[in-house]
């Protein structure tokens, strides 16, 4: 890798990730390490002072040990990292104050979710369950993305690969690949195009991809996944297409 290249693509087990640094696209199939998802936020009474060592749970059958867990500091403030994607509920305690359960927290790959509570005084025992829409704005990152789940390619009429989904995103190009056309078949049944990508001007040869956080890019051709897993096992497709992180 040159220190000239933008973009990069990860690929991550169950997901596809794809991103883009500035001026140019970064596929990821599946986030790796580098884009863990997390939960974090401001715990405070309601006088609007904050809460430190409140506990916070965030539960989720996505996690192999089903709840991780944090504690806020001096500041009130907390954050739950390196979660899978997934739909948590997030339970915050503290003793002289009613347990607090904010539910259906939606966790895309990639993204961080900012979950405030104000808690009331009460009993431990009282517990308080809100339920809400999920955070849509990530304001831990500048990065722009765009997720293509399962309910979303598996309803339309076209391949399941990267390179098919990604004209999904607007300004998105095909740049071309280890094969000249791009495949306009349904369901993938022509096989993989492995098609490179790019979008507002980036240089198509600068993508990498990742899955499970493994670089999976071609060592022959740049831009271009060395393989891409059949669409049963991905979850999701993540374009990360501006801003991205350091690490890409």
């Amino acid at each position: 890798m040159t220190e000239s290249r933008s973009s990069s693509v990860y690929v991550r087990g169950g997901r596809i990730l794809s991103a883009a640094a500035l001026a140019a696209v970064f596929l990821c199939l599946a986030a790796g390490a580098a884009d863990a998802q997390t939960i974090g936020g401001t715990v405070s009474d309601e006088t609007g002072g904050v809460l430190p060592g409140v506990t916070v749970e965030a539960r989720s059958p996505a996690l192999i040990e089903q709840v991780r867990a944090a504690v806020t500091d001096g500041n009130g403030q907390y954050r739950i990292v390196a979660l899978e994607p997934g739909t948590y509920s997030v339970t915050f305690t503290l003793a002289g104050f009613s347990t607090l359960v904010r539910e259906g927290v939606e966790l895309t790959t990639g993204f961080a979710a900012n979950v405030d509570a104000e808690m009331a005084v009460g009993q431990l025992a009282e517990t308080i369950t809100v339920t809400e829409a999920t955070p849509v704005i990530d304001v831990q990152s500048i990065e722009q993305t765009a997720a293509i789940d399962r309910d979303i390619y598996e309803a339309l009429p076209t391949a399941r690969q990267y390179d098919n989904l990604a004209l999904l995103i607007p300004a998105m190009n095909i740049a071309g690949g280890s094969t000249t056309s791009l495949s306009a078949d349904t369901a993938g049944i022509s096989g993989e195009g492995r098609n490179r990508l790019s979008i507002h001007g980036s240089q198509p040869n600068d993508a990498e991809i990742h899955f499970d956080g493994m670089d999976i890019s071609s060592p022959s051709f740049d831009g271009a996944p060395h393989f891409t897993p059949f669409d049963t096992g991905i979850a999701e497709f993540v374009y990360d297409y501006s801003g991205n992180s350091a690490e890409v």
